[in-house]
Order: C-alpha cells, then structure tokens, then sequence
C-alpha cells in the first residue's frame, strides 16, 4: 500500500465510528421549520473529506440548482468544509457533491481559474483525463423512484437490503474486503479503497467490474447499482450535508447524508480482484435469425408509428436483436436516453438510461399498457411481465421467452418463500437486518429468521429446510430465486428488535428495556420488542405499583440491608442502583466459606431484576467460558449482573486458567473494555463489546492480582454473618415480585429526569470521592465507595419523594451507609495491600517481627537488649520512626514469604523503588532511596519509614456526612 493512502486510511480509522441508530432515526425526517435541525453538520463533512482526500489534494465541489452547476476547486479542506455547509444550509441545491478521486494540481491553472473560491453557473470543470490517480472503486446504490423525488421510507429500506446484500455477495463469492458504508440520504454507497493509475486500461477494467456487479446485484424495480459510476471523474454525495430531491414531504422527506462506517482495518481492492469483476461482465452474444424475429421487429416499429412516439435512430444489435432510441422517456419527456428493444429470445423491453428513471430496468409491460390506455388501442405484442418470476405449488420458477416470443418456465426451487419481515437488529452499538421468512417445502410451513448479509447466498435454504430444498443448478440460478423472493414478498413489516437491557432514548424519551418490554415514565410499554440470551430470561419487570403498594415494595427491598452486616449488604445493595445510571467501572466479589449464604444474599439484589433469579437461577456462572460471560456483561446494559461460585479447582494449569478468565471479566468490567475479534474475512477487526453493566461476582475464593482487587470491591462474609430468619423472608418477598415492583416504580420515576441525572453523576461521584478518600488506600477505592454512594442516594431520594420514607429516615439510612463503607474500604485497603509489593513487604515486616525471627535495636546506641529474638533488620528511633537496613530487612522477609509458598515479587533495588514511589520513605538522599544515620559510633544506609505503616493503629472512618438526600443529590 502506498504511503500516502496508509495515511488517509489511518486519518479514516481514526475520525469515523459506526453511527448510532438515534442518528439513523434523526435522517429518516427532517422538519423544515427547525433551522437548527436542518443545518449541515460540519464536523460530518470534515471528516468526509478527511477519509476521501489526503491532507491539500486538490478536490473539486460541486452543488447542483435549476440555473446549473457551482463548482470550484479546493486544496484548503477546511475552506471547503465551510463552503460546503454554507451550500448545503441555503437550501437551494438538491445535492452537494465531491470528486471521489483526486484532481492533477495544475487542472485550474490550465483553466485559468483560482482555488479554494466558488464560481456559479457553470458547466462541471472536472473531465476523466483531469483526474490525478483512482483511489476508490464507489458503487452508488439508489432506490427506483420517479424522478426528482426523494425515496420513501420502504423505497429506502429497499434499497438497504440491495446494499447488504450486495456487499455480502461481493465478500463471499468474490471475496472483496469490507468497504466504507454511506448514506446518501435517498440511497447507499459502498467505497472500496484502491490504488490504480488513471489510464484507459484502468478505465476499462472499472467500466466492467461495475458492470458485473450491477447485473449480478440490482434487483429489478426496486433498486439499481448505478453501471455509470465508474468514470474517474465521478461525484459522490459530500457526507454532512442534505439530500433535497422534490418536496420534502413526510412520504418523501429531506434527509441528510452521513457516513455509516469506515472498518477498523480498511484494506485495498486489488487489481487482480477487479479484473476478475470485469471479466464476469456479460458479454452473451446469441444471434436471432428467422422470420420471428423479423416479424416480431416489423410490429414494434408499426406500434410505435401508430402512437406516433418519436424515433431518432435504429440499429441491428450484435445478438441479432434490435434498438430503437427515442427522442424522449415516455413516462419523463425531459429525459432524453430511452430504447425499446428486441433481443435474441424475442422478449420486449423498454428502458429509461436515466439514473432516476430505472436506470436499465425493463419497463415493457408498464410502458406497453401506458401507451394502449393512451391511444386507445391493444397492440398484438408480447405482454411479458415486471416481474419474471412466479410462485407455484411445485417452487419458484422463472420466466423466459423464446425468439418467437413464447413463454418458457424454468424452475428455480422445489420450495416457495417470502421475506414476511424485515428486522434491524439492535444491541445499541451496532444495528443488523435480519429478514423474517415463511417458506414452503411439500405442504410444511417453516417461519425463520436469516441475517441480511447471508440472504443474498441462498445457503440458508439447506440450513433451515433440510436437505429436501433444492436450488436449480445453474451459474445464475441463485441469483435468480433470490430476487425472486424479493420481487414475491410484496409488503413487509418493519420490526426492531433489541437484544440488550437498559436505557435507550427512543422518540424524544427514555425508556428502559427488559426481557418482555420496556419501562418509561408512563409506566410498561410492551409494543417494544426485547430478545435476550436464555440465561436472562428471567429478566421481566411487572408494572409499576401506585400507593401503599408502591410504600410497601420500596420497604420491603430496603429490608435486604439487615439480613447480614451492612459492610456486607450495603456494597451489594447499592450496586444494584448504581448499576442502572451506567457507566460503571468496577465491579462487586463477594467471598466466604460454603454455608456462609453469600450467594443467597447476592440473589437478593439480582431479583430486583426479575423475581424468577433466585440462588439456583443466576444469569451467570464461573464454570461458563470467559467468552459467554463477557457477552452477557454487553448484554446486561444498565443492570446487575451476577457470576457465582469462583471456585478454582483442578491442575495447576486449570487454575491458573480460572484465574486469568476472572482476571479477563473484572478487567473487562474495571476498564469499560471489550475484547477485539477478527471479522469473517479472518483479517478485519470488528467492534469489541465492551461491558455495560455492573458485575455481581461470589466464590469461595478471590481473582490474583493488586490491579484487578483494585478494580473490585470486596465483600467477605463469614460464618453466623446472615440473619436466617431475616433471609428466608427476604427471599418470599423477592420471589413474590416485591423486590422488581421497586425497581419497576424507581425506573418509572427516574425515566423523565435521566438525562440530568447522567449530566450530574460525574460531580456527585466527585463529591462522594473527596468523602472517602484515605492515605493509603487505592485510587480506585474512593471512587469506588462514591459510586455505590451516589447510587444508594438516588434510591433515597426516589423512597423519601413517594413518601416511603421520611426526610429523617433517609438521612439516617445513608449515614450508616456511609459508616459501613467505610468499614469495608478500610479492609478493602488491607487486601489491596496484599497485592502490592511495597505493601507487602510492611506486611510480611510486621508478620517478621511478630514471629521473633528477626528485631530491631535502639538507633541511640544500636547495643543489643536481653530480650530480642531473632537477629538484626534495623533500629527504632523516639520520634516514631523504624531504620531498616535493606539487606537484612530484604533476606529476612524472602525468606517468610518462601516458607509460605510464594516468591517475593521484586529484587531488593526495585523494592527501594517502590517504597518510595508509594510515600511509604520519611525522607531520603538525593538520587538514593536510602537515607544515611548513626547508628550507636557507627553510619549506616537504611530505609526511614515511620512506625505506624508497619503496625498502623486504627484508622478514623469516612466522616459522618449528615446532609440531607437532596443536598447530596
């Protein structure tokens, strides 16, 4: 690849994401009264020109009015931008356009013409043999519409499965790389990035591959892939702006153009895969000799003499067909490129070469009947069909005629089907079509679903019928019964289906989606379609409960707090309400023996989910693979998601395996990050799914590593914590539904004020965070402590609003909160420590010390006591402070940590380091970690670190915060 299109690749990787389904839905209506809406979008256009154009290429702009065509040239991209909007934003021009490749730098000054300024009225500038180099092979994929009109809502939709399809057939038959998708705001483009010179060898082989393509991939009446875009002075639709063909109706509305998605790993279209498209084109030659097709040509000419329709030449096809080019379309006058035809099997038809008229799509019948309705008149000629397909008990079969016009029926299937539905797929990252089918097979119906981008195939057919179905053999016989079933379908619903929870801003408002439905601020909303993973089909909310009811529901699940300690209850509690504002980055592990009923308690805060999630029935599970764990972790949008029982057993190398497939998860939940993975073509990298929930994990045992304790907040439970009595009620409440009518009601009030509470949640995590923070403590641990905060406050406040609670009440619940969670932060540290080498180090000092295998001296004199034990690491001194000498202290340490299994971490040199990066050195020499002392007569280098990090006293808990839940919301 040449540098200079590595580098606009890499600009295009950089800048464009894959659009949201809001922006989609933004495109499909655009208000005319609202200026702002109607507005280009800059910052869209710059990108456009970024992923197109290297930085200064000279790019000509085109915007087309009634007068004629404004161009001008531009290497200043961001005066182009400008401009460009400044078009767009007039609302005088149907369209504005680029050149798709690169103008030769010296094209205006031949011209006589400056850059980077407009010029009106006048003819396009930009010929083929102007262009500088092809950098992109584009097909411009459009609806069938009349001309000058925007598409409708199903002319478009039509069109996006013709683009899907299109691309999945080039990228498995062909196996073309994954281009960049566009909306032209009526239509598609799909832009493969190459790198040929601009010679006529080139021309030819774009000519034909473009040829091949749309003969194998348009389908007939309903959407065309446009023969003429592969001259190398092409426009393409500049991205950002708005596409006004005709009245912007609600029918027909003005939409605006926008790039869909540019692949991570955007990869050339080689020369060798472009002669082997230009090679496929057709080039059928079939002579027609005989008196039929003579005679058949002898009455197309007396019918169009006697609808006195205008013939400017004839000519005598190399098929031994016949053209005859008209002065004018018959259906639009102004268009002056159509024919009728004969050809070799003596079937009729008419076209209309103009883009917007159906391009070369055979409109006899249609044509045939206008003009007899007109004259008045029914001419002896073939009547054909629109649609050469039909539908019989014995399959699809296509019709063809002879060259003396006699109709013959070849079969395609031994089965019918139709595309009942067209569903977009939405997981709230990405969207997909899947296409609905209803097919017949010997007198058995089957109802199945078949992603988009695998229709095009036909491979479905054996997968979902069997191996009774049975595709005519045939070069084109796949093709054929694919648009058959296209063109048979006749109208289709439009479904979306989402296959995740949470929020979504869907029609201006928010909404909640579940496993049955969703939940707004007008309470359950079931006309949303929600498909979720068997493990959460428990996830179904009821509706939300009003009055006493609603009280008692919201007491009822606050009752969970005093089933066991609230260290224990309130970091679960509290998840399960931080968990619905999103964007949470760490995660909750509860740990304890067997029998200590953690689980049980966890169970407890997963039923608020749904009431079927119970001890037996969680969502997830560490016996699962890491894989299908992380997918339900995208999944479970806004939600809880509990994993139970990390238990690692087996071999060393199983262990080992579970621990790295839970360090995967917490990470994964700590970062807010998906795992990469290569696309179908082996090559590309799709989109990671990264998690978007909060997990809920327990085990007997707790995931390795300083950083991954760090990005968790840990629960440790043990024997007698549990009040049984108090749990077995807990779990009749939350099996009767009680606990999900709570979480049902707090998601109806939350729903009208959920974008202020996401715009506030950063600064109430701060104010929280500056609460809990403590020397010595992890990073992570205050910012965890003040999002479980923020979520049980929210909670709080939705109780004391309804009237569940009082002002006093509520105030109280989050001061003991607050007090518990502090508590645990404490421990929390304490297990972070562990982790840490510098930590550790203190740790294992204190355990040295404890044991009498070693002792410190008095620094004053440095003499030995009677009563020590174990020999010298180091002195104390009176102001609190302890000397170790590093070699002793290291050895003396090495040595406990090997009689308890494990090897320390760090050399002596990196601990030194250490301690000081941690704060954990008094002070120290300049350049040295060590500091230089008198020790009795003599001067020794020791590590000055102060008592109480060996042996801290107790620390002071997390200030008691008395404001109110309004004050702190």
């Amino acid at each position: 690849m040449p540098k200079s299109s590595g580098a606009r690749i890499i600009v295009a990787r950089a800048r464009v994401t894959v659009k949201t389904r809001e922006k989609t839905m933004k495109n499909i209506a655009v208000s005319k009264s609202d200026a702002k809406i109607c507005e280009a979008d800059l910052q869209e256009i710059r990108t456009t020109i970024a992923t197109l154009h290297e930085p200064n290429a000279l790019v000509e702009l085109c915007a087309i009015c009634k007068e004629g065509v404004d161009s001008g040239y531009f290497t200043d991209h961001d005066e182009l931008a400008r401009e460009a909007k400044r078009l767009s934003d007039s609302g005088k021009y149907p369209g504005v356009y680029i050149t798709v490749n690169p103008v030769k730098p010296d094209v205006p000054m031949l011209k006589g013409i400056e850059t980077n300024r407009m010029y009106y009225h006048v003819a396009r500038r930009t010929k083929d043999e102007d262009i500088a180099k092809r950098v992109w092979f584009p097909l411009d994929i459009d609806p069938l519409r009349p001309s000058n009109t925007s598409a409708t809502l199903r002319q478009k939709a039509a069109t996006s499965w013709c683009k899907t399809s299109t691309i999945g057939l080039l990228m498995h038959e062909w196996h073309m790389p994954e281009p960049i998708i566009a909306d032209s705001g009526n239509g598609f483009y799909a832009i493969y990035p190459t790198d040929e010179p601009n010679d006529a060898a080139t021309a030819w082989v774009f000519k034909n591959a473009t040829k091949a393509i749309a003969e194998k991939c348009s389908i007939p009446d309903v959407a065309n892939i446009d023969a003429g875009s592969h001259n190398a002075s092409h426009l393409i639709k500049l991205f950002g702006t708005m596409a006004r063909k005709g009245a912007d109706t609600s029918e027909t509305p003005h939409r605006f153009s926008h790039l869909s998605g540019v692949p991570k790993n955007l990869r050339i279209v080689t020369r060798d895969r472009l002669e082997k498209l230009a090679n496929a084109a057709s080039t059928k030659k079939s002579p027609q000799t005989g008196k039929a097709g003579t005679a058949l040509a002898s009455k197309v000419e007396d019918f169009l003499k006697r609808a006195a329709i205008d013939v400017k030449s004839t000519h005598e096809l190399s098929d031994g067909g016949k053209k005859w080019v008209l002065a004018q379309c018959w259906f639009i006058p102004e268009h002056k490129d159509a024919a009728v035809f004969t050809n070799s099997g003596g079937a009729l038809t008419y076209c209309c070469f103009h883009q917007s008229c159906g391009h070369n799509t055979n409109r006899w019948q249609e044509f045939l009947e206008s003009v007899e309705a007109k004259v008045g008149e029914r001419f002896d000629l073939p009547r054909g069909s629109s649609i050469p397909y039909e539908l019989t008990p014995a399959g699809i079969i296509h019709n063809t005629f002879t060259r003396h016009g006699d109709k013959v029926q070849k079969p395609l299937t031994n089965f019918t089907a139709r595309i009942v539905a067209n569903i977009e797929v939405d997981d709230g990252v990405e969207t997909k079509n899947n296409l609905e089918i209803e097919a017949v097979l010997k007198n058995r119906t089957k109802v199945f679903s078949v992603p988009s981008s695998d229709f095009a195939t036909m491979n479905w057919a054996l997968d979902k019928l069997g191996g009774e179905a049975i595709i005519a053999p045939g070069a084109g016989s796949k093709d054929h019964a694919r648009a058959a079933i296209q063109h048979l379908s006749g109208d289709m619903e439009q479904r979306t289906l989402y296959t995740h929870t949470g929020w979504r801003h869907l029609g201006n408002k928010w909404v909640y989606l579940h496993g049955v439905g969703a939940i707004g601020h007008e309470g359950l909303c079931d006309s949303l379609k929600v498909k979720l993973p068997p493990n959460l089909a428990q996830f179904r909310l009821p509706e939300p409960p009003t009055g006493d009811e609603l009280v008692d529901a919201i007491l009822a699940s606050l009752r969970l707090l005093d089933v066991a300690p609230l260290s224990c209850t309130v970091p679960i509690y509290a998840s399960i309400w931080r968990a619905l504002l999103g964007d949470s980055d760490f995660s909750v592990h509860a740990t304890g023996l067997t029998g200590t009923f953690k689980t049980s308690v966890s169970a407890l805060a997963m039923q608020h989910f749904g009431a079927g999630f119970d001890a037996r029935h969680v969502p997830g599970a560490w016996s699962s693979t890491a894989n299908a764990n992380a997918a339900l972790q995208f999944v479970l949008k806004d939600a809880l998601f509990l994993i139970d029982d990390f238990v690692p057993k087996g071999s060393s190398s199983d262990v080992e395996r579970q621990h790295r497939d839970a360090d995967r998860i917490f990470r994964g939940q700590g970062n807010t990050s998906g795992r990469g993975r290569l696309g179908r073509d082996g090559t590309s990298l799709s989109e990671a799914n990264p998690p978007r929930g909060l997990t809920l994990s327990t085990g007997e045992d707790v995931p390795r590593g300083q950083s991954l304790n760090s990005r968790s907040w840990l629960v440790e439970f043990s024997p007698g914590d549990v009040d049984l009595k108090r749990l077995t009620a807990c779990q009749g409440d939350a099996s009767a539904g009680i606990y999900a009518q709570a979480m049902s009601a707090f998601l109806k009030w939350l729903a009208p004020q959920y974008t202020d509470v996401k715009n506030r949640l950063p600064k109430q995590i701060e104010r929280f965070r500056a609460a809990a923070t403590r020397s010595g403590q992890h990073a992570r641990t205050p910012e965890i402590v003040a999002n479980l905060m923020v979520g049980l406050n929210w909670f709080l406040k939705f109780a004391t609003e309804v009237g569940a609670l009082s002002a006093d009440d509520a105030k109280a619940c989050r001061a003991k909160a607050l007090r518990a969670l502090g508590q645990a932060a404490m421990a929390q540290t304490r297990g972070q420590a562990g982790e840490d080498s510098a930590q550790r180090f203190l740790s294992l000092i204190a355990a040295v010390l404890d044991r009498g295998d070693a002792c410190l001296r008095e620094a004053a004199t440095g003499a030995p006591s009677d009563r020590e034990k174990g020999h010298c690491i180091g002195w104390t001194t009176t102001d609190g402070l302890v000397l170790l000498e590093p070699e002793s202290a290291y050895a003396a340490v090495h040595q406990l940590a090997a009689l308890q299994g494990e090897a320390f971490p760090v050399r002596c040199k990196t601990l030194g380091k250490r301690l000081e990066e941690r704060g954990l050195l008094t002070h120290h020499d300049k350049s040295r970690n060590t500091t230089q002392v008198t020790i009795g007569a003599a001067r020794k280098r020791v590590w000055s670190i102060k008592m109480s990090a060996i042996f801290p006293p107790l620390e002071a808990q997390i200030g008691d915060e008395t404001e109110s839940p309004e004050e702190a919301i």
